[in-house]
C-alpha cells in the first residue's frame, strides 16, 4: 500500500495478539493520508482468547501513551461495559465454556444444560436491567475504543 494513499484504517480486536504493536501503528501512520481517520478498539478486561496469539491488554491510558508518538488527534474516546455488563460477560464465558466441554466429553452433566442456559438468560436480563439502572461507570471496562484523526 502506497505511503499516505489511505481514507481510513480500522483495526477492531487486533492490538493485543501482535508481538510489536508500535509496529503496526507505524504501518497505520505510513498509510494514512494527513486528515485520515484510524478507528482503534481494543479488549481490556476479557479472558485469554486465540490462544497463544493473546499478548496483551490495553487501558484507556497504555492507548493514549501508546498513541502519543504518532501525533493522531483523539476525535472518540469510548469505553465499553459498565461492571455489570463486564460480570455479566465474564459469567457467560464461564458458563459457556462448561457447556462446550460437557458436550465435547459426552457428560452426563449436559442433562443440567437447560438449567445452565436458563441462568445465561437470566443473567443476561438482570444485567441489561442494572445496567439501565445505573449511571455511566468505566470502573470495569471490557473494552476501549478511540477513533483518531491524522494531522493534516
Amino acid at each position: 500500500i502506497a505511503s499516505a494513499s489511505v481514507d481510513s484504517v480500522l483495526l477492531l480486536d487486533v492490538l493485543e495478539h501482535l508481538h510489536n504493536p508500535v509496529l503496526c501503528l507505524q504501518e497505520v501512520d505510513r498509510v494514512l493520508k494527513p486528515g485520515g481517520v484510524f478507528c482503534l478498539q481494543v479488549p481490556f478486561m476479557y479472558p485469554e482468547h486465540d490462544a497463544p496469539l493473546d499478548y496483551s491488554r490495553w487501558t484507556q491510558f497504555g492507548l493514549r501513551k501508546l498513541i502519543d508518538e504518532f501525533h493522531l488527534e483523539i476525535c472518540i474516546e469510548k469505553s465499553f461495559g459498565k461492571p455489570i455488563e463486564t460480570a455479566v460477560l465474564f459469567i457467560n464465558i464461564a458458563l459457556a465454556k462448561i457447556l462446550v466441554r460437557w458436550f465435547q466429553r459426552k457428560s452426563l452433566a449436559l442433562c443440567f444444560s437447560p438449567v445452565v442456559l436458563s441462568f445465561i438468560l437470566l443473567a443476561n436480563l438482570f444485567g441489561y436491567i442494572l445496567a439501565k439502572l445505573s449511571p455511566e461507570d468505566n470502573m470495569m471496562a471490557h473494552g476501549y475504543r478511540l477513533v483518531l484523526r491524522k494531522h493534516s
